[in-house]
């Protein structure tokens, strides 16, 4: 939508119907024409990885696991940036290489008892 709004073409939008499919951490992306930004398309290239679930998608070891192919105790031993570059993601460092951005979004939705919905 966003992209929708800011009169990118479809063409310059990439998400699969399907998103529960296995995708290296890239979910969707976006290619900007003329420099166009706003709150999401923050770079002429921006790739997305979105997550839904019921999991806490901001902890720091859930979103370790989605950056990194080794555990945040492997990350936390790395002592400089290009250590922790060589354990990006295959399709995130590509990214990154490539110039483009990389936007982690998680949504997450929790019902407290009194905005259930019941069916009695």
């Amino acid at each position: 939508m966003e992209a929708i709004k800011s009169d990118i073409p479809l063409t310059y939008i990439n998400c699969p119907k399907n998103i529960t499919v296995g995708d290296g951490s890239i979910d969707a992306a976006i290619k900007s024409i003329n420099s166009i930004r706003s709150d999401i398309i923050i770079a002429d290239d921006v790739r997305f990885q979105i997550k839904t679930d019921n999991k806490l998608p901001w902890n720091e070891s859930t979103i370790v696991s989605e950056l990194f192919d080794c555990s945040i105790k492997k990350i936390d031993k790395l002592t400089t940036v290009h250590k922790m570059k060589k354990k990006l993601k295959p399709a995130i460092r590509e990214c990154l290489d490539n110039g483009a951005a990389y936007v982690y979004v998680a949504f997450k939705h929790i019902f407290v008892e009194k905005d259930q919905i019941t069916t009695d």
